[in-house]
């Protein structure tokens, strides 16, 4: 998408993007793998913007809590965000720490 919209200095706004591509690098003589996103890079591009573009709009909003835990079960034991929201001095019981 950002390629697209002429993000990038020396890059026309508007130029095709011809694939994306996931590279997974294993440390072996193989090299590794190239696995393509998808068929078409413009449609997962205008995607992608399209759901950058709602989570703005979201998070835009003054009555959109940002969370220091958005989803607790899947939370790091440590978290510099739950932290700085002082998460553990104002937890109410033990399963909110």
């Amino acid at each position: 998408a950002m390629v697209i919209a002429g993000g990038f200095a020396g890059v026309p706004a508007g130029r095709p993007v011809a694939d994306l591509l996931y590279w997974r690098l294993t440390g072996t003589n193989e090299g590794g793998e190239e696995t393509s996103a998808g068929n078409d890079a413009n449609a997962l591009a205008d995607e992608a913007l399209a759901g950058v573009q709602g989570l703005i709009a979201t998070f835009d909003r003054h009555e959109t809590p940002y969370e220091a835990r958005p989803h607790p079960a899947q939370a790091p034991r440590y978290s510099d965000y739950q932290h700085l929201a002082r998460v553990k001095e104002w937890a109410t019981g033990e399963d909110e720490v």
